[in-house]
């Protein structure tokens, strides 16, 4: 099924990165044999110092990683198992990424952190203070607010927070000690100072000292009031504590994959960094690294068995690729790179634009005599423009001139086309296309529009739903739904206007008006998943822009038309010729009547065929392939030693 895919489609053959090991000594031997081969493109080595550096930074990034899974998995307070399915493609790329969303939420968490410290000695600090008014509430139950703090005309009553160490400080300045509660780090103590004693000690009071001020926090209540607010006080922030701690656990949570895949790929690494730094720095071992297409790296093996080489090869996230097509359409490669390279996860439309460009440009240039001239021209004369007429390049341009021009043979004898009528009316077969009637080519040409970008639509869903583009993929079914609908729907206008015939199908047809607004409204979906809501007024581009491709196609019966009357105005030349010819000597009249036909005919083959050449293009390239194609890949180039023509000297331009 995937070898008849390839007669449509198909997929371009991947580069991987090639780590070629060996001795110094056989390093020439390796590169001659790899250009041989003509599919190795190397990549630049600079000199070991930097390529140490690149280590060392990867290095670097490695053991910051390894730090940041150290911090997060200490928050980890149970052990837990998790099952890593698959290793990533670009383990290098995925440690990167990994790191900086877990140094991100590592962050967060000791933000957290810092603010559960400071609301747990908050909450050391209320316990501690609720057990002291509890102790004076049980001496003095009626007692208010300023047993606690009291300042009078020679004593003062304060309440303080002290470290264990500095608590003795107050107990020595303090005439008494009214009550005290401690912790393991704080004591709380209320304490009656004489003022000058007070004044002078809260100027050189140490900074783990701290007073209270219950007045300013609490008002002048009764120690039962001022007691129920701190237990109030105390509930609140073991649920924030509590809550805090819940946020630090949804975060592991929610990272717990990420954090088991990065111990995977850091016990990985470790063991490849040591590998490479050996390999790189040995002053006896050479690596050789580049790319090689997929299927070329068996081939590579085997070429290179015989010397003392270790051959490595890994996937990297932007490899070039190269084209993998059926021999026939490998000419047609250079159609699809004139738009661009696929990229690796795109198809490669070269075999769909093999047939498009055949069929477009033998339309536009439906002539027996024409399509013989073509292939002349490209054999024999085109050769003298360029510098090296045995390159690849252009030997798969002329192949594409050979394929066109014979396709321009077939369709001159269905239009009974050999030099126009000049001699394709002796042609003993009816006429099929008729390049002479305005309203049936333009017919012909919508409805050869309408089938391919119709064609062009569903392939560009197919890549969407491929790509897992729900909007993407959801705008494309809707177009796709609306030009078959559509197409119904204006049938009969079609028919009238532009001789479009439309077959009938029964069901869409009775039913066609709403199905062309279920599309409509499918298409809005799409754009706005896709767009946000920007997609709810650029659907309306994508609607109208169906048109515009479709009557693009229109350029198939202008071109083809205007080379086929240019071809009977020359024709009445020609008759008039021979006939003026013919009255002095028949002889004089055939002589200038072939003479006025190879003058006239070759001049239009000349000024017609760059027209059908360049339009063929533009329909391939902008109205079919720019629907499902990026083309932001890059090709691979490798080194080749080729024999063969070398041109020196001044170059053609």
């Amino acid at each position: 099924m995937t070898n008849l895919r390839y007669l449509l489609l198909s997929d371009p053959d991947i580069a991987y990165k090639v780590y070629v090991i060996t001795s110094t000594d056989y390093v020439s031997r390796v590169m001659e044999d790899l250009f041989k081969l003509g599919i190795f493109e190397p990549v630049t080595q600079e000199v070991k110092e930097k390529e140490l550096e690149e280590i060392k930074e990867y290095v670097k990034l490695i053991e910051q990683a390894k730090k940041v899974y150290d911090d997060i998995t200490s928050y980890i307070k149970q052990p837990i198992t998790i099952e890593i399915s698959e290793v990533p493609m670009d383990i290098r790329g995925s440690i990167e990424d990994i790191y900086r969303k877990l140094f991100a939420d590592l962050s967060a968490i000791k933000i957290i952190e810092d603010e559960i410290s400071k609301k747990n000695r908050k909450l050391e600090i209320n316990t501690l203070l609720k057990q002291l008014i509890e102790k004076i509430l049980e001496k003095y139950p009626n007692a208010d607010i300023s047993i606690l703090q009291y300042r009078g005309s020679l004593y003062t009553i304060e309440t303080f927070i002290a470290s264990k160490q500095s608590v003795n400080l107050l107990k020595t300045k303090a005439l008494s000690i009214i009550t005290e509660s401690e912790s393991e780090k704080y004591s709380v103590i209320t304490a009656l100072f004489l003022n000058r004693d007070y004044e002078e000690m809260i100027k050189t009071l140490p900074s783990d000292i701290e007073t209270v001020n219950i007045i300013e926090r609490y008002g002048h209540k009764k120690l039962v009031e001022v007691l129920n607010d701190i237990a109030v006080e105390i509930e609140d922030l073991k649920k924030y504590i509590s809550a805090s701690i819940n946020k630090i656990d949804e975060i592991l949570k929610k990272n717990i994959n990420d954090i088991a895949l990065l111990k995977m790929l850091l016990d990985v690494e470790y063991k490849k960094i040591e590998i490479w730094k050996t390999t790189l720095s040995s002053r006896y071992l050479t690596t050789v690294v580049g790319w090689i297409p997929k299927s070329k790296i068996e081939l590579v093996i085997k070429n290179l068995k015989h010397l003392p080489v270790y051959i490595m090869y890994e996937e990297d996230p932007n490899p070039p690729v190269d084209f993998n097509n059926l021999k026939p359409f490998k000419p047609f490669e250079l159609i699809t790179e004139m738009y661009g390279v696929p990229s690796p996860n795109e198809w490669d439309p070269t075999p769909f634009l093999t047939y498009s460009f055949i069929f477009f440009f033998s339309l536009m240039f439906a002539d027996i005599g024409y399509g013989i001239g073509i292939a002349l021209a490209a054999k024999y004369i085109l050769p003298k423009f360029v510098d090296n007429p045995k390159s690849l390049g252009f030997r798969r341009l002329q192949q594409v001139l050979y394929a066109s021009s014979a396709a321009c043979i077939v369709l001159g004898i269905l239009s009974q086309s050999f030099l126009g009528s000049l001699l394709g009316y002796y042609l003993p077969i009816p006429r099929l296309l008729n390049y002479l009637d305005l309203m049936s080519m333009m017919g012909l040409s919508i409805t050869i529009g309408y089938v391919f970008i119709t064609i062009a639509h569903i392939l560009t869903a197919t890549k969407y739903y491929k790509l897992r583009d729900k909007g993407g993929a959801l705008s494309e079914i809707g177009i796709t739904i609306l030009l078959i609908s559509g197409a119904q729907y204006l049938r009969t206008y079609l028919y009238n206007y532009f001789r479009v015939y439309i077959p009938i199908i029964p069901v869409i047809y009775e039913y066609s008006l709403w199905i062309c607004l279920v599309a409509i409204a499918i298409i809005i979906t799409g754009k706005i998943i896709s767009l946000h809501g920007l997609g709810a007024l650029l659907w309306l581009f994508d609607v109208v822009g169906i048109i515009g491709d479709i009557f693009s196609f229109i350029r198939i019966a202008g071109i083809g038309m205007g080379s086929a009357m240019l071809a009977e105005i020359f024709n009445g030349f020609i008759v008039g010729a021979f006939a003026v010819g013919s009255e002095i000597n028949i002889i004089i009249g055939v002589a200038a009547g072939v003479l006025m036909a190879f003058i006239l005919h070759v001049f239009n083959l000349a000024v017609s065929a760059i027209g059908p050449f360049v339009h063929s293009l533009r329909l391939c390239l902008f109205e079919i392939s720019s629907k499902f194609l990026e083309g932001a890949g890059r090709r691979i180039q490798p080194v080749k030693i080729v024999i063969g023509s070398m041109v020196l000297g001044p170059t053609k331009l």
